[in-house]
């Protein structure tokens, strides 16, 4: 019956830190993989092993928190897409505000008659529901990824926090088992309730707007970029229409003048004459590259152009012109793409780009691969990040991708070898 009644309890436990995990952090769960599967049985196994044989796992210490919090964790891990690093400094935030919180809930409802075991359970049922109940309510109107902070700044927020915990466990120790009943205890567990509550939503409150802050001004870099991108392109279309309106203007007096020299018999300044004119015509309609989409058109050949004669580029695909995503998006997806390829060919002598877009009937399909020098640089987490000096300034862009790749529900995939770099992006067509 106390092997049950355990496994009862741990997973309330389990429940209750889940529950915080899932909505504070909003973490994408991981891709179903056998070895995650496998992984999270084997804990299991050995949790409810060691329960048989007596062993209690919430009080095994395992600094800075029980042994039961420590396979709690390693689950979340196997469950959610997040480092090794990443998963310390979010168990350790999360345990102190579950402390705090648990501690408040314990000064509120001690004077029910109930013994320690189901005590601590009622008091992780309560949470648990409370944090539920703030999802379903407040929670609608909050941006919650708004809590994701890099792991350093959790780091130094989890000392901060690991004092303040230290403070209000010794202050309700001292109030609830050392002092006598009395109206000075009364006064003294209303205030550690109400200071336990009013540390962690201080808390929470500085990194909801500290995070808020730092993405308005990345949404902000973002929009200058693709501001930029989509400049640039209108600067070459209104180029392109310019040069075609000088055409027009002057195809009357060109015709006049072939016309002049067919009826005087000089053929030969007649060819002369044509064979400006004709130039002039290619120079403007110098498409080498038409998967019929104008934007994307454009943005090809105002990179590619000054490449192909150096580099093996090959573009394939064809695209309706009115398909159903933003002109502004297909704008910035397409220009960094080709942009951060032709970049990379530059580094190189010789090389290749295969440009691909294709229109399913669920989704567009972008490829971009190219020849590379074979070195990349990621962050902590695995991530490519820009190799330019100016990290502040650039690698915007394949920010830039996964925000429009997301708006779409789509996927961004990046798969490298030694010499060449292929990029996929596939939106999903409303």
């Amino acid at each position: 019956m106390n092997y049950l009644w355990e496994i009862v309890k741990s997973l309330i436990c389990f429940f209750e830190w889940f529950s915080f995990f899932f909505i504070f952090f909003r973490i994408d769960f991981r891709k179903d993989a056998v070895k995650n599967k496998v992984a999270i049985i084997s804990v299991i196994s050995v949790w409810l092993i060691g329960l048989l044989f007596g062993v209690d796992w919430n009080n095994t210490s395992l600094l800075p928190f029980t042994m039961e919090h420590f396979i709690i964790c390693v689950i979340l891990y196997c469950i959610f897409e997040v480092t090794v690093n990443e998963i310390i400094a979010l168990a350790i935030g999360e345990w102190l505000i579950i402390s705090n919180l648990e501690t408040v809930i314990h000064i509120i409802i001690e004077h029910a008659k109930l013994k320690n075991d189901m005590l601590e359970m009622a008091i992780m049922i309560i949470l648990s529901v409370l944090l539920w109940l703030f999802n379903f309510t407040i929670g609608k109107k909050i941006e919650f990824k708004s809590f994701r902070l890099q792991t350093k700044l959790w780091y130094m927020l989890d000392l901060i926090m690991l004092i303040l915990t230290f403070m209000m466990e010794f202050f309700s120790y001292v109030i609830i088992d050392e002092m006598p009943y009395g109206k000075i205890t009364d006064i003294g567990k209303t205030l550690t309730a109400i200071g336990g509550t009013l540390i962690v939503v201080l808390l929470m409150t500085m990194i909801y707007y500290y995070n808020s802050t730092q993405n308005y001004r990345m949404q902000k870099d973002f929009a200058e970029i693709q501001n930029e991108q989509q400049r640039e392109y209108f600067q070459r279309l209104l180029s392109k229409e310019e040069k075609t309106r000088c055409f027009r203007h002057d195809i009357i007096n060109d015709l006049l003048e072939m016309q002049s020299y067919c009826e005087n018999g000089e053929y030969q300044q007649l060819k002369s004459y044509l064979d400006s004119t004709l130039g002039f015509v290619q120079n403007i309609s110098k498409s080498s590259y038409d998967v019929g989409n104008d934007i994307i058109n454009t943005v090809l050949n105002y990179y590619l152009q000054s490449s192909k004669d150096n580099y093996d580029i090959k573009v394939h695909g064809y695209i309706d012109d009115n398909i159903s995503f933003e002109q502004r998006d297909l704008c910035v997806i397409s220009a960094n793409l080709i942009k951060n390829a032709t970049e990379a060919l530059e580094k190189l002598e010789n090389g290749r780009l295969d440009f691909n877009i294709e229109q399913g009937k669920d989704y567009l399909y972008i490829k971009v691969e190219n020849s590379y020098d074979g070195k990349i640089f990621t962050d902590k987490n695995g991530n490519v990040v820009t190799s330019k000096n100016d990290k502040k300034n650039h690698g915007l862009g394949i920010l830039n991708i996964k925000e429009i790749v997301k708006k779409y529900n789509g996927r961004y995939v990046v798969e490298t070898n030694k010499d060449t770099y292929c990029t996929k992006v596939y939106l999903k067509i409303s």
